[in-house]
């Protein structure tokens, strides 16, 4: 589990790959713009996003599937008073979290 701060370069990419294969969990802080991958848990990476400034309502869980270029929104961490669900049920926040996964791997989705 590595917390990010910006794009991944393709040789970061590589090393995930190589350590974690084509899909694999992520967990972002939508506001901080910070992520975190192959975690566990999703809940695994909360302390680690804490700790550089996150707050738990804008940290969500999620996988990539690089294989197929695709970002999926769904994880126990995002269960919560707020999102009786797995999926990230409002929109916006959604969208925030896809785009932040994106901006990571920008390389492999052009």
């Amino acid at each position: 589990m590595k917390l990010y701060k910006k794009s991944l370069t393709d040789r970061e990419i590589g090393l995930i790959l190589d350590k974690y294969g084509t899909y694999f969990k992520v967990t972002g802080d939508i506001e901080n713009g910070t992520l975190v991958i192959g975690c566990k848990l999703h809940a695994d990476a909360m302390p680690l996003l804490k700790k550089h400034g996150g707050i738990e309502k804008n940290i969500w869980g999620g996988w990539i599937n690089l294989d197929e270029k695709m970002v999926e929104t769904n994880g126990v961490l995002n269960i919560r008073d707020d999102n009786p669900s797995m999926e990230i049920l409002d929109n916006t926040i959604r969208e925030k979290f896809i785009v932040l996964v994106k901006n990571y791997f920008k390389n492999v989705f052009i």
